[in-house]
C-alpha cells in the first residue's frame, strides 16, 4: 500500500465519510455499524487493496471524461473536504453538479441506494449545488449511464444529525454499537473473561433449546448425506462421470490439479537459524473463541 493511500485511509478514520453514512443508515451490504466502529477506533485490521479497487481508481479519469463528453459539462477535481467530523472525498464537480464515478462488472437494474446516499452526503458540503450525478461505466458490455440525485436538505440534515449522534455515542465514548450479526459479536468480544458467568433470560433459553434441536437435525442430515454419497461413490469406483440411462450427467468425481507446497518451517529448521532471529519473527496468535451449546 502506498504512503499516500495510507495517509488517505488515516484521514478517513477521523470522521464520517460518504461511504460511511450508508452503513449508519442500514443501506450497506458490505459493512455494519460495528465494522465502522472498529475502523474508526483503530481496532480493525487494514483492508488490503485488491484488483477491483485499483481498477476502479484507474478507470475514474475515463469515467469522468465520458461524463464530460456526454453532458458537455467540464469537470474539476477537488481534494478531501472536512467539516468537523463530516468528511467528503468527492470525485469531481461539474457546473451545478457533484459527480461520483463508479465502475461495475454488471449492469444495474437501478443505482444502488448506498451510492445515492453517498452523493446526498456530498451535497451537504455544497449548499448551492442542487443535484449530483452518479456516472457509471459497466465493464461487462461497456455501457455508460448517468443517474441523477436531486438535493434534499431535510435528508442531508438527518444524515448529519445521525452521524453526529453515532460518533459521540460510540466513537467518542469508545463503546461498541449494538451487534447486528454473529460476525459482529465475534468482532466485539474476541476473548472471554475468565470465570465470568451470565444468567440466561427466557428468550435466550428458548434459543438454546432451538439450537439443540437444529444441531441434532443438522447431524442427522449430515449422516444422511454421507450415506447417499457413499452409495454413489461405491457405484462410480474410478469413473470420472456418472450418467443416467438417457446419458444425462448425474455426478462427477474428479481429482483436482496437483499443486506444490513448500514446507517453509522445515526449510528454516534445516538452515539452523539463531534463536534471536526466531524470536524476532515470532508473533502471538490470539486463540479463537469457540461457541458450544450444552
Amino acid at each position: 500500500m502506498s504512503a499516500n493511500r495510507e495517509q488517505w485511509l488515516a484521514e478517513r478514520r477521523k470522521g464520517i465519510g460518504g461511504s460511511d453514512i450508508a452503513v449508519l443508515l442500514g443501506m450497506s451490504p458490505f459493512r455494519t455499524p460495528v465494522d465502522l466502529w472498529l475502523d474508526k477506533t483503530g481496532r480493525a485490521d487494514p483492508v488490503p487493496d485488491n484488483p477491483s479497487m485499483r481498477l476502479g481508481r484507474e478507470l475514474e479519469p475515463a469515467v469522468l471524461a465520458r461524463y464530460a463528453e456526454q453532458t458537455g459539462r467540464g469537470v474539476s477535481h477537488i481534494g478531501t473536504l472536512v467539516d468537523g467530523i463530516f468528511i467528503a472525498n468527492v470525485d469531481a464537480l461539474a457546473p451545478g453538479r457533484v459527480v461520483e464515478a463508479k465502475t461495475s462488472r454488471n449492469v444495474w437494474d437501478d443505482v444502488p441506494e448506498w451510492y445515492r446516499a453517498q452523493v446526498m452526503w456530498y451535497l451537504g458540503f455544497f449548499p448551492r449545488v442542487e443535484a449530483g450525478d452518479i456516472a457509471a461505466l459497466f465493464l461487462m458490455d461497456g455501457s455508460f449511464t448517468i443517474y441523477p440525485v436531486e438535493r434534499d436538505d431535510a435528508t442531508i440534515a438527518g444524515m448529519r444529525a445521525l452521524a453526529t449522534d453515532w460518533w459521540n455515542r460510540y466513537v467518542i465514548a469508545d463503546v461498541a454499537p449494538p451487534p447486528m450479526s454473529e460476525a459482529d459479536c465475534k468482532a466485539i468480544w474476541k476473548s472471554h473473561k475468565a470465570a465470568k458467568t451470565v444468567v440466561a433470560v427466557d428468550g435466550v433459553r428458548d434459543s438454546i433449546g432451538k439450537l439443540k434441536e437444529l444441531k441434532a437435525e443438522a447431524k442427522r442430515i449430515a449422516a444422511e448425506i454421507e450415506r447417499h454419497e457413499f452409495a454413489v461413490m461405491r457405484e462410480m469406483q474410478d469413473a470420472e462421470v456418472l450418467v443416467g440411462p438417457d446419458g444425462a450427467k448425474l455426478a462427477t468425481w474428479k481429482s483436482n490439479k496437483d499443486s506444490e507446497r513448500v514446507d517453509w518451517q522445515a526449510v528454516a529448521v534445516a538452515m539452523n537459524p539463531p534463536q534471536e532471529l526466531i524470536a524476532a519473527n515470532t508473533t502471538t496468535k490470539i486463540g479463537a473463541r469457540v461457541f458450544r451449546v450444552f
